[in-house]
């Protein structure tokens, strides 16, 4: 679906589908177009998902790299010369609300060398709900804070995790890429543990945290599961919990 608002400035960029499965394939697939999209879940008689590419920004980058291919009457060139006659329009850029939160203990900090100016950009800062770069990177100067710079022109794109499903169990694997060693997972940049780069990895397992009514209370396994230059095995410890300190038996 494709529509736009003249008044608002603002286009709408949609795809549904009752298969998840297809738009979290397309939203990968527009990530090789360096496009963002978000995926939504829609209710109804029959429950859908919504694939929607928001912000100006990202709907050019959709329309010059991907394009409508001639959806109704209206083309590519025509939604994209819309857009980019809504000169000085900030690009929604999602940026974590919580950031605003750090400007403020900032301004807090030292109110009395912000410039008028500044504090009347400051002050209308919760007016806005969702926060562009160009308006983060206008604070990071007033405010003179490098680390808000760094939010303002990095190029990570911040999502808000909408729910957490357990699959139960399932096959896992470790995977190694040369160089960067990080890859991307359904969509999620990911880096596999740092136990392969180890000489010795050591692993605690106290089993009446698992288990309160086991019988071995108060004990637990130091495992050495990998070691380049020795042997592996299991030492059994005493645990003192009220000095949070592991001890021979012996003792």
């Amino acid at each position: 679906m494709v529509s736009c608002d003249e008044i608002a400035r603002s286009c709408q960029l949609t795809f549904d589908s009752a298969h998840r499965r297809v738009v979290d394939g397309l939203a990968a697939l527009l990530l090789r177009c360096n496009v963002l999209a978000t995926i939504s879940r829609r209710h109804g008689w029959i429950e859908s998902w919504r694939l929607s590419v928001d912000g100006l920004e990202q709907q050019l980058r959709f329309l010059d790299a991907v394009g409508l291919g001639g959806v109704g009457a209206v083309g590519s060139a025509d939604v994209a010369e819309r857009i980019r006659a809504w000169t000085g329009t900030e690009v929604a850029t999602a940026i974590p609300q919580e950031i605003w939160t750090n400007v403020r203990k900032i301004m807090d900090g030292e109110p009395q060398r912000l410039s008028p100016a500044a504090h009347r950009l400051l002050g209308s800062l919760g007016t806005r709900p969702l926060p562009s770069r160009e308006r983060l990177a206008r604070v990071a100067t007033v405010l003179d804070d490098a680390s808000l710079d760094i939010l303002a022109t990095n190029d990570i794109f911040w999502d808000a995790v909408a729910e957490i499903a357990p699959l139960g169990e399932q096959e896992t694997y470790d995977a190694t890429v040369l160089g960067t060693h990080n890859f991307v997972a359904n969509g999620i940049a990911v880096h596999n543990s740092l136990e392969q780069d180890a000489d010795v990895v050591l692993l605690i397992h106290r089993e009446d945290f698992y288990e309160p009514e086991s019988p071995r209370a108060g004990e637990a396994d130091l495992l050495v599961v990998k070691h380049r230059n020795g042997p592996t095995g299991t030492v059994t410890v005493a645990f003192q919990g009220h000095y949070s300190r592991f001890v021979d038996m012996a003792r």
